[in-house]
């Protein structure tokens, strides 16, 4: 973790994120130690998924406020990857999608590995990037104290020491930082930098373990979480309500969205009913005014722990791609492939060291023009499940609206070994 002063608030940065799901002092004990004195803090982002990020600090720290960089830019409202400058030759950067920070990704390195891996997130992500340097091309200028002065965030908190927030001049590390107008420094200057290559590679080898990390995001490891949120589904979307006509539902692990629409030819409506039913937070009336959508969370599961050990030990599969989807269409005669089968092979495409072993990740789509059936749901879901996919969001209609039955599901998976 390092601290530095922005405006008149200490900023913590290089946090570790993690999804929530347990208790956020729980999740911190397990990943630090019962006895360690940790800073914490929790965000949701606009998608309904909350992160933890948390960091070891020492015992007796002072009092004081501290609060997350990242969570602050989240707050302020603009999706992107933004990248600041740390010393001479590293750079800080850090994900923002859906108003939520990537895991991963709130950390530093060497110059030549953030560009290199801010290029391939830009690249995969489709996200504009922000730069207060001029070391990152084609970058939007931003001033990292303009960037957050208005935002209002929580402070961290203590745990495993006193149950307060810290004052702003504690670093792990034994550095403070400091910003100034129009140059960022988050490290003291030190006038000669002796490289070291064992450093530089662990450097590039965490840089590479974030990268994979950010490009997989959450993948959830119980398949079966598609029939739970269908049934969550079916028990909270009605085909009608108030006049309004349910066109179709569209789920992933953390939530449920269904999508309701005026029939044609509708003379008037009226809101009130549907906030009293979903809640007024859980009810987005679109532009049009005749349509709305309306989202229901789910008891997320357990993900994908993408770690060190994970990225660079890949088990290998034991299905071949080729026999897993050229037997789809023999078990299941109505289920198509929606559009191509996507093979990519992320220890490349994200620019990974020399001795990252192979890692791909394969993904596809199911699609049934007909209504979902919760038999069919499961039997497809435990048929491609054999093969290690898991399902990563699921979309339906039932034909009641303007949108005509049907169903689709979009599947993942992720191993070592050559893809066939």
């Amino acid at each position: 973790m390092r601290l530095a002063q922005i405006g008149k608030r200490q900023f913590a940065f290089e946090l570790q994120w993690n999804d929530t799901f347990v208790d956020p002092k729980e999740s911190v004990r397990d990943a630090l130690g019962e006895d360690v004195a940790a800073l914490f803090t929790t965000h949701k982002g606009s998608d309904g998924t909350e992160h933890l990020a948390f960091a070891q600090v020492p015992v007796d720290a002072p009092k004081g406020s501290i609060y997350s960089y990242a969570v602050a830019l989240a707050k302020a409202g603009r999706d992107g990857i933004f990248v600041a400058e740390v010393d001479e030759d590293r750079l800080w950067y850090v994900v923002i999608q859906h108003g939520q920070v990537m895991a991963g990704t709130d950390r530093s390195g060497p110059e030549h590995l953030v560009v290199d891996s801010v290029e391939t997130m830009r690249n995969h992500f489709r996200l504009s990037v922000f730069s207060s340097t001029d070391r990152v091309a084609d970058a939007i200028q931003f001033d990292p104290i303009a960037a957050v002065a208005k935002v209002r965030i929580k402070p961290m908190k203590l745990m495993g020491g006193k149950e307060s927030s810290l004052v702003g001049a504690l670093v792990l590390v034994a550095v403070v930082g400091a910003i100034g107008f129009g140059v960022w420094h988050l490290f003291l200057k030190k006038t000669e930098i002796a490289v070291d290559p064992a450093q530089q590679a662990a450097e590039q080898r965490a840089l590479y373990v974030a990268s994979v990390q950010s490009a997989l995001g959450v993948i959830p490891t119980e398949a079966g979480w598609a029939s739970t949120a269908y049934r969550r589904a079916q028990q909270s979307f009605p085909p009608v309500i108030a006049g309004w006509l349910l066109d179709g539902v569209s789920c992933v692990p953390t939530a449920c969205t269904g999508a309701y629409s005026l029939p044609a030819g509708s003379a008037g409506y009226t809101i009130s009913p549907v906030q009293a039913h979903f809640g007024s937070g859980a009810v987005s009336m679109l532009p049009d005014h005749r349509s709305f959508n309306a989202t229901v969370s789910l008891d997320q599961g357990e993900s994908l722990a993408v770690d060190d050990a994970f990225v660079y030990g890949p088990a290998e599969t034991a299905i071949p791609l080729i026999d897993a989807v050229g037997q789809l269409g023999m078990n299941f005669a109505q289920v198509t492939l929606d559009g191509d089968v996507r093979i990519e092979r992320l220890n490349t495409d994200l620019t990974g060291p020399a001795d990252a072993p192979l890692l791909v990740r394969e993904s596809l789509a199911t699609r049934h023009d007909n209504a979902l059936d919760l038999v069919m749901l499961r039997t497809l879901t435990a048929y491609l499940s054999r093969a290690e996919f898991v399902p990563t969001s699921l979309s339906y209609s039932s034909g009641i609206g303007a949108v005509p039955a049907a169903w689709r599901m979009e599947w993942t998976r992720v191993h070592g070994g050559e893809a066939q």
